[in-house]
């Protein structure tokens, strides 16, 4: 009794695959991509719009702490002041860091993305057509061969043979082929995660720097102490 499990493909097969991507996954993918393409581009639109405002709000501030009579608002409202161009240095900060960092690489990411599906998608349009073909010849062969009064059981075998590596030959391109699109896929979500990565530290070290400005010390102390929990509940 053989010890072979007579399941295992010895030869690539789309069976093994624990995945298939087809081409309609693709573009699905490249869908994804483009949609998020265009929010990082809205979002860093957004953050600058965002710097601008608070550069203008903090102006205002300063202006209201230079009015005649402002009296001991004054210094309070020239730290409020200073505090929203240091939020709109932040804002601007990050609108750069999403377009330099993000933005800029994703879309040659997603670039190379379509561009290397489309060359994979032509060659196995070609080869799996040229291989249809062949084994629609070799059918037709053993087709003729198997009506003939007088087979000749060696060519009957030998065009059966073939057949048979014809249709392995078919399924090993298409095994590859969808192959190569979850490693496309794959890796280009891989690398745009690296990127956003690189967005979310940014982010989290801007923020961490802004709220550091409420600790003791921070240089907000007097003007936080002054007013209440914004964010108690009120009864």
């Amino acid at each position: 009794m053989s010890t072979l499990d007579s399941t295992i493909s010895f030869t690539p097969s789309v069976l093994d695959l624990p995945t298939i991507i087809t081409k309609k996954d693709i573009k699905s993918a490249e869908s994804c991509y483009n949609k998020l393409l265009k929010t990082a581009q809205s979002y860093k639109d957004s953050l600058l719009s965002t710097s601008n405002a608070a550069s203008d709000f903090g102006a205002a501030l300063e202006d209201c702490a230079r009015c005649k009579g402002s009296g001991n608002a004054a210094d309070g409202l020239m730290s409020a002041a200073g505090f929203h161009y240091i939020i709109s240095n932040h804002q601007q900060l990050l609108s750069q860091a999403i377009y330099i960092n993000f933005e800029k690489p994703v879309k040659n990411e997603i670039d190379a993305f379509n561009q290397i599906s489309a060359t994979n998608n032509s060659n196995f349009k070609n080869k799996i057509s040229e291989k249809i073909n062949e084994l629609k010849f070799l059918e037709y062969q053993n087709s003729k061969i198997s009506k003939s009064r007088f087979r000749n059981l060696v060519n009957y075998k030998s065009t059966l043979s073939n057949i048979s590596r014809k249709i392995q030959e078919i399924d090993n391109l298409k095994h590859d082929y969808y192959l190569s699109c979850f490693s496309l896929v794959q890796a280009t979500s891989s690398k745009i995660l690296t990127r956003v990565s690189s967005i979310v530290r940014a982010q989290v070290e801007i923020f961490d720097g802004i709220a550091r400005k409420g600790w003791s010390g921070g240089g907000l102390d007097d003007l936080i102490a002054t007013c209440p929990d914004p964010f108690a509940n009120s009864d």
